[in-house]
C-alpha cells in the first residue's frame, strides 16, 4: 500500500544554514511576531504566519497567479510563476512597467539567453553550468531592483513595497528517454548519472550554494522548483493519458534525477505533471509524491501542479483522468462531475475531491488556481475528504521557502539585495553564454578530404576567399522552448561572416536559404548562382535541423525523418561534388542522416545553442575552440530502432526487443550516448582499480591518466562505465554510466590524473519482490572510454554480501500545524490525510508508509520501528513536550518544533499551539 502524501514533510539533513539563527525560543512572544523573528526557524516563522490566517485568506495564498497581498500580516502579493531554464523567460509579476499594466509583459524579457538545458549539458562540465545558473539567478534577483518598477520589466508586481517574485519554474528534468518528445530541448538527456550531475549544477548555481550543495549565506538567492515530476514525456495528448511502468523503472530511472536534487543540491520545489502514473494522476498521487519525494528521498520543500494539473483529476478525456479517489465512483461528467462514496453513499463534486486529494497528497499549490476557491474547500471539508490542517501544511511549506529568500527580513541581513539591475544582460553574461555555446558544440565527423593530408576541420581562415551557407535556419537565431528576448542574437551567418571579418576582410561570406524550412513539402532550390559559388566555394556549410515548427510542448515529433526539405537540399548540395562541405546540425534531438552523412566529411551538432549560437559555431568550426561537447543521448539511425512513445518500459522483453536508452538498446545506433570528437587526440592509459573484491557497502576507486596525444591543446571527458553480471530472472542493463569528469585543457603531451569513486550501493536495483533496493551479486566490469561504445579498458570487480540496513532517514508528518492547549499527539499514529489513493490493481505492491513518524533504510525500505528505539525532543517544553514513548502534549502558547531520533538520524515537525 501507498503512503498518502501529506501536507508537510519535515525530514532530517538540513543543512546547516538552511535553519537561519537557531535558537531556543522562549515561551513568551517578543516584540515581533514569530513569524518577523530571525531566532527562529524559517519554518517555525512559516508556521506562525499561516497560524494567522483565515481559511478565506489560505485558500487565496494557494493561487499561483497570483496570491493577493494580506495587509494586516505584512504579506506582500506575490506570483509564484516565473521561469528561468535557460535564462530568464517569464515573469508574471512584470505588471507595472511604465505604461503598460498588463501581464501580457510577462513573457519574453530581454535578458540573457543560455544554450537550452539540453545543449548545455553536452559540455559535461557541472562547473560551467554552475557559473550560468549563477549568472541568471543574478538577473533574477536584478528585476526585482527597486528602481525598475513602473520603469522597466521587472518582477516586483503591484507594489514598489513587494520583496519580489523568487520563485522560478526550472530546471525541467524529465528523462530524455525517448528523442521525440517534443520537449527534449528542456532536459537534460537521457542518462540519470549525467542528468542528475549537470542538473545539480544548475540547482546549485541557481540557489547561492556551493556546487556540492551547501548555502553560502544562509539564505536563498532564489527558489528552482524540478519538473514535472514525474514521467512527462509524451505531449499529444497530455492531460488525459497515464505513463504506466513497473517500480524499479520508476525509482531507478524516472525518479532518480529528482531524488538527487533532493539529497544532494536541496532543491527548494517540485511540480507535479500532467500525466497520470500507473492510473492515479501525479498532480494527486501520495506513492509518487509523499511516499517517495518526502518520505523516501527526504523533500521538505513548496510542490506545485503544473498549471491546470488539478483540474485533470476529475475532467475528461484528453484533458484529464475522468478519477475518483479510493472508496469513491465519479459519474464521468467532466467538470460536473460527481464523486459518490461508495459505503455511505454521500456525494462531493469531482472539482472539489479533486482538489482535496491533491492538497492531501502534497501539491500545495495550485496553478493557475481556478479550483481553488472557499465555496470548492468548504465542500470538500464538510465532505469529510479535506482538512484546515492539511491546507496549514501545504501553506506552511510554501512560506518557508518565501522565508528562506529573505522576504521577510530585513534587506540589510539578505547579502543577495546588493544585486542590481546592472547585471541584467551584462557582458560578463553574454560572454559566458557564448563560452557554454562553444563547449555545447558536438564534432561528430571529421574526415580527410581529397588533395589534403589532413581532417576538414578546423578550416584556416587565412586560406578561404569563399564560403557559401545555405539553409533557412543558418539565419535565425533559434534559442528553444522557454526562452526569453535577448537584445544579442548572433546566427550562423553573422557569427561566421563576423569571424571572418576580423581575421581575412577579403573572404566572402554568401548566404543563401534556398526555399528550405523545416515545414516544407516541396523541393529546396538553388539557383544557377548559388550553384556556381556551391561549386567554387573553400568551404560549404548545410545548415540544418528542427525549429518550434517541428515539435514544442504540447506537440511531440512524429519521429526523427530530418524535417522538411533539408534531405533535398543536402542532395542538390551533393550532387555539385565540392568535397569541402561541412553539415551543421541543430535540433532537439537526433534526426536520421544514416544515408546522407555520407556525403558529408565534417558534422557538428549542437541543440539550440543560446543568443551567442552563431559565434560559438564560428569558433569551432574555425578553430579558436577545440569542440569539447559530448552525445547526453543515442543517436538513432531511424523510427524502427524505437518503441511506441507511449511505451514507459525500457527493457527490450518489454518493448518489442528494442530497449530503451543505451542502457537497454540492442541495436547499432548512428552514434553512441558519450559520443565527440575532437581537433587533438586523447589517450587513457596506467588505469588502476583500488579494491577487487567488495561489499555492496563499500567503494572503488577508478584511477587513470588523461593524457594529449595530439598537436593541439583540448580538453577531454573521461567516462566510466559499469556491465553487470548476468542475474537470473532480472533484465539487467548492458551498462550505466558511473562517473565522468571533463580534464582541464591540456596543451600537446600534457597529463591529467583523474580518480572516480563508486559507491556499491549506487549499483542497486529496486527488487518488487523484496521491496527493497539491492546490489546483486556477481562479478561487474568498470569500463573506462571515449563514449559508451568506444571502451578503452576496464577492469573486473568481485562485489559479494548483502546491503546492511540501516535508517538514513526520519520524518514527522502530523495530520495538523495547529493544536489548542492540553491536546496530545501520537508520533506513532496513523495520519488519515496521506492514506494511500493509488489503484492496487494498477501498481505494485508499495509498503504502507502512513504514520506519523516513518523512517527509511539506505535500501529504501521502511523501517520497523515497534522493534527500534526512538528519543524524542521538543525545542520549547513551554510550549510543547514530548515523552518518551513519542507522546506530544501542548502546554502554552506558541511554536515547537518536535524532532524524533533514531539510530541518531533525526526528523522534525513544526506545531503551533493556540
Amino acid at each position: 500500500m501507498k503512503v498518502r502524501i501529506c501536507f508537510f514533510l519535515i525530514v532530517a539533513f538540513i543543512p546547516p544554514g538552511y535553519t537561519q539563527n537557531r535558537k531556543q525560543p522562549v515561551g513568551k512572544e517578543s516584540r515581533n511576531p514569530i513569524y518577523l523573528d530571525t531566532t527562529y526557524s524559517f519554518r517555525e516563522r512559516a508556521a506562525d504566519l499561516v497560524s494567522r490566517m483565515t481559511l478565506s485568506e489560505e485558500v487565496l495564498q494557494l493561487h499561483t497567479n497570483f496570491a493577493p497581498a494580506i495587509p494586516r500580516l505584512g504579506v506582500s502579493q506575490y506570483f509564484y510563476w516565473s521561469e528561468g531554464q535557460h535564462g530568464i523567460n517569464a515573469m508574471f509579476g512584470s505588471i507595472n512597467i511604465g505604461d503598460v499594466k498588463k501581464e501580457k509583459t510577462a513573457w519574453n524579457p530581454h535578458a540573457t539567453s543560455f544554450p537550452v538545458n539540453f545543449a548545455s549539458a553536452m559540455s559535461w562540465d557541472p562547473k560551467l553550468i554552475y557559473k550560468e545558473t549563477e549568472a541568471i539567478s543574478d538577473e533574477a534577483r536584478g528585476f526585482i531592483d527597486k528602481s525598475l518598477f513602473n520603469v522597466g520589466q521587472n518582477n516586483l508586481g503591484d507594489s514598489v513595497g513587494n520583496y519580489g517574485n523568487l520563485i522560478y519554474w526550472a530546471p525541467t528534468i524529465n528523462m530524455d528517454r525517448d528523442p521525440r518528445w517534443g520537449r527534449n530541448d528542456e532536459a537534460f538527456g537521457e542518462d540519470t548519472y549525467l542528468a542528475s550531475h549537470m542538473a545539480a549544477a544548475f540547482v546549485n548555481g541557481f540557489q547561492g550554494q556551493t556546487i556540492d550543495g551547501q548555502s553560502m549565506t544562509g539564505y536563498l538567492k532564489v527558489a528552482t522548483t524540478a519538473k514535472h515530476y514525474a514521467m512527462n514525456n509524451v505531449e499529444n495528448n497530455r492531460y488525459g493519458i497515464s505513463s504506466d511502468a513497473p517500480d524499479e523503472a520508476i525509482r531507478d530511472y524516472y525518479t532518480a534525477t529528482f531524488r538527487y536534487l533532493i539529497e544532494k543540491a536541496h532543491v527548494a520545489g517540485l511540480m507535479t505533471a500532467y500525466n497520470a502514473i500507473n492510473g492515479t494522476p501525479a498532480v494527486a498521487n501520495t506513492y509518487i509524491v509523499n511516499e517517495l519525494a518526502q518520505r523516501t528521498f527526504g523533500f521538505d520543500g513548496y510542490i506545485t501542479s503544473d498549471c491546470g494539473a488539478v483540474g485533470t483529476t476529475y475532467k475528461n478525456f484528453p484533458y484529464g483522468h475522468d478519477w475518483a479517489a479510493p472508496g469513491w465512483r465519479t459519474n464521468r461528467q467532466g467538470d460536473k462531475a460527481v464523486w459518490v462514496n461508495e459505503e455511505r453513499g454521500n456525494t462531493v463534486s469531482g472539482v472539489a475531491g479533486g482538489l482535496a486529494y491533491a492538497l492531501r497528497a502534497g501539491t500545495d499549490l495550485n496553478c493557475t488556481g481556478d479550483e481553488n476557491t472557499l465555496p470548492n474547500i468548504e465542500e470538500a471539508i464538510k465532505a469529510g475528504v479535506l482538512s484546515k490542517g492539511v491546507i496549514d501544511i501545504d501553506l506552511t511549506n510554501v512560506f518557508t521557502i518565501r522565508m528562506r529568500t529573505g522576504e521577510f527580513d530585513p534587506p540589510a541581513k539578505v547579502p543577495y539585495t546588493k544585486i542590481s539591475k546592472n547585471v541584467i544582460q551584462s557582458s560578463a553574461h553574454q560572454q559566458l553564454a557564448e563560452e557554454v555555446a562553444e563547449n555545447s558544440l558536438v564534432l561528430l565527423k571529421n574526415d580527410t578530404v581529397p588533395g589534403r593530408h589532413k581532417c576538414l576541420l578546423p578550416m584556416d581562415a587565412s586560406r578561404l576567399n569563399k564560403i557559401i551557407i545555405v539553409g533557412n535556419l543558418a539565419n535565425e537565431v533559434t534559442l528553444g522552448g522557454y526562452s526569453g528576448d535577448p537584445s544579442l542574437k548572433v546566427s550562423a551567418v553573422q557569427g561566421i561572416t563576423s569571424a571572418m571579418k576580423a581575421v581575412n576582410p577579403g573572404c566572402e561570406v554568401i548566404f543563401d536559404e534556398t526555399g528550405s524550412s523545416t515545414t516544407s513539402e516541396n523541393p529546396a532550390i538553388l539557383s544557377d548562382k548559388t550553384k556556381a559559388d556551391i561549386k567554387s566555394a573553400d568551404l560549404v556549410i548545410v545548415f540544418v535541423g528542427t525549429d518550434g515548427g517541428v515539435c514544442h510542448e504540447d506537440q511531440d515529433r512524429a519521429g526523427i525523418e530530418m524535417p522538411g526539405n533539408y534531405d533535398s537540399l543536402m542532395a542538390q548540395v551533393a550532387a555539385l561534388n565540392n568535397p569541402n562541405m561541412v553539415m551543421v546540425i541543430q535540433s532537439i534531438g537526433p534526426v536520421a542522416i544514416n544515408f546522407t552523412q555520407q556525403w558529408f566529411p565534417a558534422i557538428v551538432f549542437s541543440s539550440f545553442n543560446g543568443e551567442s549560437q552563431g559565434t560559438a559555431l564560428a569558433n569551432v568550426l574555425l578553430g579558436k575552440k577545440d569542440p569539447a561537447g559530448h552525445l547526453n543521448f543515442t543517436w538513432y539511425k531511424n523510427n524502427t530502432q524505437l518503441p511506441d512513445k507511449s511505451n514507459y518500459y525500457l527493457t527490450p522483453n518489454k518493448t518489442k526487443g528494442l530497449g530503451r536508452t543505451y542502457m537497454y538498446f540492442r541495436g547499432i545506433p548512428t552514434y553512441p550516448f558519450g559520443y565527440g570528437l575532437s581537433y587533438t587526440q586523447i589517450k587513457f592509459s596506467n588505469v588502476h582499480v583500488s579494491k577487487t573484491e567488495i561489499t555492496p557497502n563499500d567503494g572503488i576507486t577508478v584511477s587513470f591518466d588523461v593524457t594529449n596525444t595530439g598537436s593541439v591543446a583540448g580538453e577531454a571527458v573521461a567516462q566510466l562505465y559499469v556491465a553487470f553480471p548476468t542475474i537470473k530472472g532480472e533484465e539487467m542493463p548492458v551498462k550505466k554510466l558511473a562517473g565522468f569528469e571533463k580534464s582541464e585543457s591540456l596543451q600537446p603531451g600534457q597529463t591529467q590524473h583523474v580518480s572516480l569513486k563508486v559507491d556499491a550501493d549506487n549499483l542497486s536495483f529496486w527488487n518488487e519482490k523484496e521491496l527493497k533496493a539491492m546490489v546483486y551479486n556477481g562479478v561487474y566490469e568498470f569500463q573506462v572510454g571515449y563514449n559508451s561504445r568506444d571502451i578503452v579498458t576496464s577492469a573486473l570487480v568481485n562485489i559479494q554480501g548483502t546491503l546492511t540496513p540501516k535508517v538514513v532517514r526520519v520524518t514527522l508528518q502530523p495530520e495538523a500545524l495547529i493544536y489548542h492547549v492540553g491536546e496530545t499527539i501520537n508520533l506513532h499514529d496513523k495520519n488519515k490525510w496521506i492514506k494511500s489513493d493509488i489503484n492496487p490493481e494498477l501498481e505494485d505492491l508499495h509498503a504502507p508508509a502512513d504514520n506519523i513518524m516513518e523512517a527509511v533504510n539506505n535500501d529504501d525500505s521502511f523501517a520497523d520501528l515497534a522493534g527500534m528505539h526512538a528519543d524524542y525532543q521538543s525545542n520549547n517544553r513551554s510550549v510543547a513536550n514530548v515523552n518518551a514513548a513519542g507522546i506530544v502534549k501542548t502546554i502554552g502558547v506558541g511554536v515547537a518544533t518536535i524532532t524524533a531520533t533514531v539510530n541518531g538520524i533525526s526528523g522534525s515537525m513544526v506545531i503551533v499551539v493556540k
